[in-house]
């Protein structure tokens, strides 16, 4: 099957009439948005479709009538295994106890906030957090792969040709576009294409260390980058994001391009993944 999803003519009881068939779907527990602290989860009924959209709903019921849904749109957004290395080992986990579902399901409902062994999440640009737990770990391994090979085909999307006019709105100095947006240097030919941003190849480096979930990193020259991605680095701008983003930052210092690559590293870490505190991630959840 093609990612891009399909319609159902064969299966209109089960996917409805006409109804675009998902990449995945089944039913999961999401942290709560009121009381996720609290270690709270409900089942949701959650679909992934082949346009970078995932959509969860109150049950299955609500998912074949197409009430109450609530997207996530995957184009700027990554997915992780919380407290997962490199290696892929993963924490242990303690299922304090199993509620029925009224559709009929079993799911397994984690009191500790802390454990991720069937737990992955899904993160803004803006540090928003939609935390899902699945029955198993093989479960949540397959939701993570398909999330990922969907956020990554999103993100190469059609090429749009980082050249001429095109390359010029980009690099406007009139956004601030430019200079690197962290240290200042000339001719910038990398961007985070969450942030809306464009920067010099040694500060990339260090965007890259932080994470996709903090920073998409993109050449301008080497990259295909689509319209979605064109339209944000034209439209934040380098500018724009440090009057908002380094008003937090107090009297921090900035550094130069002759800067050390720590003194680099020490501001950066600072300005794109500590200034994101406790209370933001709460605020921003949906």
């Amino acid at each position: 099957m093609s990612r891009t999803s399909v319609k159902s003519s064969i299966f209109p009881a089960v996917f409805g009439q006409g109804r675009s068939i998902p990449l995945k779907q089944g039913l999961l527990s999401k942290k709560s948005d009121h009381s996720w602290m609290s270690g709270e989860w409900v089942p949701k009924y959650v679909t992934l479709t082949g346009e970078g959209l995932l959509v969860y709903y109150p049950s299955l019921s609500d998912y074949l009538d197409s009430a109450g849904g609530k997207e996530i749109r995957l184009h700027t957004a990554t997915v992780r295994i919380p407290g997962q290395n490199p290696d892929g080992v993963q924490c242990g986990v303690v299922v304090d106890k199993e509620e029925d579902h009224e559709d009929g399901e079993t799911l397994n409902i984690k009191s500790d906030r802390h454990s991720d062994r069937n737990i992955f999440e899904i993160i803004s640009l803006s540090q928003q957090r939609w935390i899902f737990e699945c029955r198993s770990r093989d479960e949540r391994d397959e939701w993570v792969r398909i999330i990922g090979s969907e956020i990554k085909a999103c993100l190469q999307g059609p090429c749009s040709g980082v050249e001429g006019d095109v390359l010029s709105r980009v690099l406007d100095p009139g956004i601030g576009n430019n200079v690197c947006v962290d240290c200042g240097d000339d001719d910038p030919e990398w961007a985070s294409v969450n942030h809306g941003i464009v920067m010099c190849i040694e500060c990339s480096g260090i965007h890259r260390n932080l994470g996709s979930h903090v920073s998409q990193v993109r050449s301008l020259f080497l990259d295909c980058l689509s319209e979605e991605q064109i339209t944000r680095l034209t439209t934040v701008g380098n500018y724009s994001f440090n009057q908002e983003r380094e008003a937090d930052l107090g009297r921090s210092f900035k550094p130069s391009p002759r800067d050390d690559r720590e003194v680099k590293q020490k501001f950066i870490v600072r300005k794109y993944r500590d200034c994101w505190n406790f209370s933001n991630a709460k605020d921003n959840m949906k």
